[in-house]
């Protein structure tokens, strides 16, 4: 039995459809999904929009009852005229319209359309549709389709085409069946733990039958809205195919930690702090003048990424500068000036104020909950100051307090970079790079965090001037006892490093060194064995004649390496003696 269908003959509206991407009426972010846009258009038939449904929009087609091959369209939400004066003799078509029909009014129905009303005067066409990938041709080339039957003019402007999330998947093979695992095994697997024999796993689209669906409503319930969010963000890619690990909705609940406690940190930090004079330029430290170009450099990034619907690139960036820029270092280092007296602390606790206000306004969009609840707390501390000031910074930070929410606050943007010093952003990198080398060495001394040492500094440029600000710095990340501008002629034991304007020494300290003599011994011990156990084998004519020669001479190229290890060993034991 072959019923009867409505359709739409979509030949007159292939060209149209073609047009309006390839003459740019509209893009299509990324643009490699253009192709699949034209091979759907170039190869479309006739849409069959008629459903055998009880719900839906019902065709408005009413038939004769006494000529059942006689029948009537209307074009509005009323009975034809024939209808309404012979409703007796009509009928109205049973079937009701293809979803992907009424989606595709959706641009204008929501406007208000047919009415004109002022919204769709105003809104239409709007800005952007975000959608997945696999509807660009059921959903969006309809709404394309509506847009320029019913209002000449496309829908929208722009379309950002992202992939499907994937879940992971576990099953076990059972007379040659998948068995899915249950929930409480997949959830362990899904932690980390490691697959058994004979349970295997892959990436596919989401199905409750087998059991990897990720439930939006329990992720929140376990890590936060805002945590979810930021996760979904980070989690885009440029392929069809998103594999969403649950992990990290940890990782990014761990974030969201970052930003609470940092908050918590800064609001007991500026308890006291006024405003009244903004930042003053001649009190900033390289490390001021550090963080405010790499926030102005984050900032137009941050705007680079979002115009090319890159999300997962803002959000990473957004949260390495928060959590080590913003965190790791400044934070850490401006901790011994908020004990010291004014001006310097004050112009600390403003800085510290108007990053963290112009990185919740970025954050936003990606954590809003968090953002607002912070952004309140500082309101209502500040919102009431009104000055002028010459700071381009400060009078930033008060205009967007004077909003009644972050949600409304201007989108922050790069603000100047005449404010900033480059040649103490330079010295910055250097002393970022001294932190990063001492730190390598007290891991390779295996000296502990909380162990202070003795920084020795010999300077080799003599336009690299080492401050007293610039000891704070570097006691703040490292934990230093003293700091000596030079190094000792006899050197004790210890390691060094060489960079272009100074090279660095640390002396390991005494009650160190017979832990280290240890450690060594331990080490030359099993290096000799190791060097025994080779020599032995390179010595046997029978090894050398049958095994293969690329297997000989990674045996020579080791007992070479071992013996070289074991001088270098010989030669620290001297120095610590």
């Amino acid at each position: 039995y072959v019923s009867k269908q409505w359709f739409i003959r979509m030949e007159p509206f292939k060209k149209g459809l073609i047009d309006a991407v390839r003459k740019k009426q509209l893009h299509i972010f990324p643009e490699k999904m253009e192709n699949s846009y034209f091979r759907w258009i170039e190869n479309i038939r006739d849409w069959c929009i008629s459903r055998q449904l009880v719900w839906g929009h019902q065709i408005p087609v009413w038939h004769s009852i006494k000529n059942p091959d006689t029948y009537i369209c209307s074009d509005t939400n009323d009975p034809p005229k024939e209808v309404q004066n012979d409703p007796e003799n009509w009928v109205r078509d049973q079937d009701v319209l293809d979803t992907w029909f009424s989606s595709a009014l959706w641009p204008l129905s929501t406007l208000g359309w047919p009415e004109k009303t002022s919204d769709l005067h105003t809104f239409y066409p709007t800005s952007v549709l975000i959608t997945g990938h696999d509807i660009l041709f059921f959903w969006v080339s309809r709404m394309i389709l509506m847009g320029k039957f019913l209002m000449k003019k496309v829908p929208f402007k722009e379309v950002f085409i992202h992939g499907l999330i994937y879940g992971r998947s576990y099953w076990r093979e059972q007379n040659g069946m998948q068995i899915y695992v249950d929930a409480k095994e997949k959830t362990a697997f899904d932690q980390g733990k490691k697959l058994p024999k004979g349970v295997y796993s892959k990436w596919e689209k989401m199905s409750k039958s087998k059991g990897n669906v990720i439930d939006p409503i329990k992720v929140i319930a376990e890590y936060g809205t805002d945590a979810m969010r930021i996760a979904l963000a980070s989690s885009l890619n440029s392929s069809g195919q998103i594999d969403l690990d649950p992990r990290v909705f940890a990782e990014e609940r761990n974030f969201i930690n970052k930003v609470w406690n940092s908050a918590r940190f800064l609001f007991a930090s500026i308890e006291d702090v006024s405003l009244s004079q903004g930042i003053d330029p001649k009190l900033c430290t390289p490390e001021d003048h550090w963080l405010l170009y790499h926030l102005e450099k984050t900032t137009q990034k941050t705007h680079d990424f979002l115009d090319a619907y890159a999300f997962e690139k803002a959000a990473l960036l957004l949260q390495e500068f928060y959590w080590k820029s913003f965190c790791s270092i400044y934070l850490e280092s401006v901790k011994p000036h908020l004990k010291t007296q004014r001006p310097r602390k004050t112009n600390k606790q403003t800085i510290l104020l108007i990053v963290f206000i112009h990185l919740l306004r970025l954050l936003h969009p990606f954590i809003p909950f968090i953002t607002e609840e912070l952004f309140q707390s500082v309101k209502k501390r500040f919102s009431h100051l009104k000055f002028a000031t010459k700071d381009p910074y400060t009078k930033d930070l008060l205009d967007s307090l004077d909003k009644e929410a972050c949600m409304i606050a201007p989108y922050p943007k790069a603000i100047s970079l005449k404010w900033i010093d480059p040649k103490a952003v330079e010295k910055m990198h250097l002393l970022q790079e001294m932190v990063y080398l001492i730190r390598n060495i007290r891991g390779d001394m295996q000296i502990s965090p909380g162990e202070k040492i003795t920084l020795h500094l010999e300077i080799k440029n003599p336009s690299f001037i080492l401050t007293e600000e610039d000891t704070i710095f570097l006691s703040s990340l490292i934990k230093i006892e003293q700091i000596q501008q030079s190094i000792p002629e006899k050197r004790p034991f210890g390691a060094s490093c060489h960079l272009s304007m100074v090279e660095i020494f640390v002396p390991l300290p005494e009650h160190l060194q017979a832990k280290e003599k240890n450690r060594l011994k331990k080490e030359e011990d099993k290096l000799l064995r190791l060097a025994e156990n080779l020599r032995f084998k390179l010595s046997n004519p029978s090894f050398r004649e049958n095994a293969p020669q690329k297997v000989v001479q990674e045996s020579e190229r080791t007992l070479e390496n071992t013996l070289i290890s074991i001088k270098e060993i010989q030669k620290k034991f001297l120095e610590l003696n």
